[in-house]
């Protein structure tokens, strides 16, 4: 029995697929999440806006 390989696919860079404005609101959401989470908030809090 011949084994067969599953079909290639083509991978494309994911730089192509997120965009900047994606990219800010990822880092808006973490930002205001670590701003209120009880362990990690003070030592974010030298973080400057």
């Amino acid at each position: 029995m011949e084994q067969v390989s599953p079909p290639k696919r083509r991978l494309e860079p994911l730089c192509e697929k997120i965009t900047l404005p994606v990219i800010r609101a990822v880092v808006d959401d973490f930002y205001n999440r670590i701003q209120h989470h009880p362990t990690l908030a003070e030592p974010f809090s030298v973080v400057q806006d």
